[in-house]
C-alpha cells in the first residue's frame, strides 16, 4: 500500500498567512490611533530640530570665523605674502599656507573650502572638499576679488555675514575678511549647510532657504518646485507658529527658522502624508514586528521539531558514525514519509559522499598552489635582464680563451645578483645591499664593456643599518633600462651620507642620462596616491620601491625625484638610522654566506 504523503512548506505557509493577516490588523489599529498625536509630536520634533540646528551651525561657522581672525593675527606667512608684489621667491610660504588649509578643512563640516586672495602679488590660494567647486566656483570668487568695485561693497559686510551669491542656477555663501593687504574667507552652499537635518530629511522634508519675502533662494537641480518660480513661503514670527501649505496638490507643514549668520530664513515643508512615517512610528512598529516574528518563529520551531526530530536524530547517528570512521554509515529513506525530510535526508547523504572525494580536491589545491608560488618566485626576476646576459653569454660562447675567462665571471657575478633578488628576506643591513648593488653594476659592465662609469662614497657609520633588498638595485635598474647604450658611456654616482646628530640617512642616486621628464617630475612631485597612478603603466620598479619604503619605515621616509644639472636624473632617500642588533646581524650574516655559497 503506497505511503500517502503531505507537504510540510505548504502547512508552514498557511500558518505564516495567517500570522500576518493579524500583525497587519494590528498595525492598522495602531496608527489609527496615533495618527492625530503624531502630527502634533513631529511639527514640535521639526520646529525644535531647526533650532538646534541654527545654534550648532551658527557655533561652527563662528569657529571659521575665529580660524581666520587667528590666521591674520598671527600667521607670519600670511602677512609677508600679503606685501609682497611677487611671490615667486616666497612659493614656500604660499605652499604652507595651502597645506594648512587643506590641514584644517576638515574640521570645519559646514563649510567646502577656505582661500586666501593677496592683490597685490594676485595670488590665490584656495582648498575645497568638492572637486566640482574647485573647477567652477574658484575661477568665480577670484574673478569678484578682482574687480575693484565688487571688493569696495565686499567692505561694507567685512567679516560680518556671510554674502550669498547666485552662481549656475545655485546659491553660494562666501565669508569674507579684507584687512591689511590680503582678503581671507570660505565657502560653503546650501546642500552643506543643510546637511545634518537628517531626521527632517528621512521624513522627505523639502529643505530650503528663503528671503525676507518668502522667495525660495536657487538651489540648482536640488531646487523643490522648479515650475513655480513666483512661490512665496510665508515668514513665521513665533515659535508656534505655522501653516499647512498646498502646493502641486501635496499638503505641507510649513515652518520657518531665522538665521543668525545670515539675512534669510530656513524654511523646512513636511509632507503631511509622510509624518506617519516618523522614527516614533517606525520604533513601535519594529517592536510590534519583532515580538511577532519571534512568536512565529516559536510556532515554527516547534513545528520543525516535531517533523524532523526522527531525521536528525538520524543525521546525529551518522555522524557519531562517520567520527568513529565509519565513512559508510548513510541515512535510511525506506519509511521517510514527508517530502521536504526526504529531500533533506537525500541531500545529507550525498553530501557525505562527496566528502570522500573531497580530499582528493584538496590535494589538488595545494599542488596548485604549490604551483601558483612557484610562478610568482620565478615572476621576481626581472625578465629582461636575464635574457639579454644569457644572449650575452651564448655571444661570447665562440670557444675564444679570453671569452671562456669572461663568460665565467659573467655567470659568477648573474648567479650572485639571481639569489639575492630572489631572496625572501623582509630587511638586509644596508652594507649588504651595497655589495649586491656593486655586484649588479659589474654585472652590467661586463654586458657593456667601457660604457659605464660607477663612483660611490659611502660614510661607514651607515653600513649596519637598516634597509630592504633592492632599494638601491632597483633604482640603478631603471636607470640602466633607459639610458644604457652599447658605445655611450654612462656615469652612476651613489652616495650615502649621514646627518650630523647620527640618526638618519641620506641616499643619493644620480646618473648621466636624459634625466627625468617633465610630466614624470609632476606626477612624483608631491606624496600620495600620486605614486601609485601611473596610468601609462610605467615605472612600475619605481612606484613599488616607494610603496615598499613607506610601509617598511613609515611617514619617516622621504623621497625626492629630480634632474641633477649638467647630468641626468636625480633620486634622494631620506630614511631614519635604525642599526641592526648583534644576533640580527649574526643572522643576516649567515643568510648572506647562504646566498653566496
Amino acid at each position: 500500500m503506497p505511503v500517502k504523503t503531505y507537504s510540510f512548506r505548504k502547512r508552514l505557509y498557511t500558518i505564516f498567512y495567517a500570522l500576518l493577516v493579524i500583525q497587519l490588523i494590528g498595525f492598522a489599529v495602531y496608527a489609527s490611533i496615533f495618527s492625530y498625536s503624531l502630527r502634533r509630536s513631529v511639527f514640535r520634533e521639526s520646529r525644535d530640530t531647526l533650532s538646534l540646528y541654527n545654534v550648532q551651525i551658527g557655533q561652527n561657522l563662528q569657529s571659521v570665523d575665529y580660524y581666520l581672525t587667528e590666521l591674520f593675527n598671527y600667521n607670519p606667512e600670511i602677512s609677508l605674502v600679503a606685501t609682497l608684489s611677487d611671490t615667486s621667491e616666497h612659493y614656500g610660504d604660499v605652499i604652507r599656507i595651502n597645506n594648512q588649509f587643506e590641514f584644517i578643512i576638515n574640521s570645519f563640516p559646514s563649510i567646502i573650502g577656505l582661500y586666501a586672495y593677496f592683490p597685490n602679488s594676485d595670488t590665490w590660494i584656495a582648498c575645497s572638499s568638492d572637486y566640482q567647486t574647485r573647477q567652477t566656483l574658484q575661477p568665480f570668487l577670484l574673478n569678484q576679488f578682482r574687480n575693484k568695485q565688487e571688493r569696495a561693497s565686499l567692505q561694507e559686510v567685512n567679516g560680518l555675514y556671510w554674502i550669498p551669491y547666485e552662481f549656475e542656477d545655485s546659491t553660494c555663501f562666501v565669508k569674507v575678511f579684507d584687512q591689511n593687504g590680503a582678503i581671507l574667507g570660505a565657502w560653503t552652499d546650501i546642500e552643506c549647510l543643510t546637511a545634518s537635518l537628517t531626521s527632517l530629511k528621512n521624513l522627505n522634508t523639502i529643505i530650503c532657504f528663503i528671503d525676507e519675502t518668502g522667495h525660495i533662494l536657487p538651489m540648482g537641480s536640488a531646487s523643490p518646485f522648479p515650475d513655480q518660480p513666483d512661490l512665496q513661503i510665508p515668514v513665521h514670527t513665533t515659535r508656534d507658529d505655522y501653516q499647512i501649505l498646498k502646493i502641486d496638490g501635496e499638503r505641507y507643514l510649513a515652518l520657518t527658522e531665522e538665521m543668525p549668520y545670515c539675512r534669510f530664513y530656513l524654511a523646512a515643508l513636511v509632507p503631511l502624508t509622510n509624518i506617519d512615517g516618523t522614527w516614533r512610528r517606525s520604533a513601535t512598529y519594529l517592536v510590534l514586528s519583532l515580538l511577532i516574528t519571534a512568536l512565529v518563529l516559536l510556532l515554527a520551531s516547534r513545528i520543525l521539531s516535531r517533523f524532523f526530530s526522527r531525521t536528525l536524530g538520524l543525521m546525529s547517528n551518522v555522524t557519531d558514525a562517520i567520527l568513529r570512521g565509519e565513512s559508510e554509515k548513510r541515512i535510511d529513506l525506506e519509511n521517510q514519509d514527508c517530502e521536504e525530510i526526504r529531500q533533506i535526508a537525500d541531500a545529507y547523504n550525498h553530501m557525505l559522499d562527496s566528502i570522500q572525494s573531497l580530499k582528493i580536491n584538496v590535494y589538488e589545491e595545494q599542488l596548485n598552489k604549490r604551483t601558483f608560488q612557484l610562478y610568482a618566485l620565478r615572476s621576481q626576476i626581472a625578465p629582461h635582464f636575464l635574457i639579454n646576459c644569457l644572449n650575452m653569454i651564448s655571444y661570447l660562447a665562440d670557444g675564444a680563451q679570453d671569452h671562456t675567462l669572461l663568460i665565467r665571471q659573467m655567470i659568477e657575478t648573474l648567479s650572485k645578483h639571481l639569489r639575492y633578488t630572489l631572496s625572501t628576506r623582509d630587511s638586509v643591513p644596508l652594507s649588504e645591499e651595497l655589495l649586491y648593488h656593486d655586484n649588479y653594476v659589474a654585472l652590467s659592465e661586463l654586458r657593456f664593456p667601457g660604457c659605464i662609469t660607477y663612483e660611490k662614497e659611502v660614510d661607514e657609520r651607515a653600513l649596519n643599518a637598516r634597509a630592504f633588498p633592492l632599494l638601491l638595485i632597483m633604482l640603478t635598474e631603471n636607470t640602466f633600462k633607459y639610458n644604457l647604450v652599447m658605445g655611450e658611456p654612462l656615469k652612476l654616482i651613489v652616495r650615502v651620507e649621514v646627518n650630523e646628530a647620527g640618526d638618519r640617512i641620506h641616499l643619493v642616486h644620480i646618473d648621466s642620462g636624459e634625466g627625468y621628464p617633465q610630466d614624470f617630475l609632476d606626477r612624483y612631485s608631491n606624496e600620495g596616491e600620486e605614486y601609485f597612478d601611473a596610468p601609462d603603466g610605467q615605472h612600475i620598479g619605481i612606484r613599488n620601491n616607494i610603496q615598499r619604503l613607506k610601509l617598511y619605515f613609515g611617514e619617516t621616509a622621504e623621497i625626492k625625484f629630480s634632474n641633477e644639472p649638467g647630468l641626468g636624473a636625480r633620486v634622494d632617500i631620506d630614511i631614519p638610522l635604525l642599526p641592526l642588533s648583534e644576533s640580527e646581524r649574526l643572522n643576516q650574516e649567515t643568510n648572506k654566506e647562504a646566498i653566496i655559497s
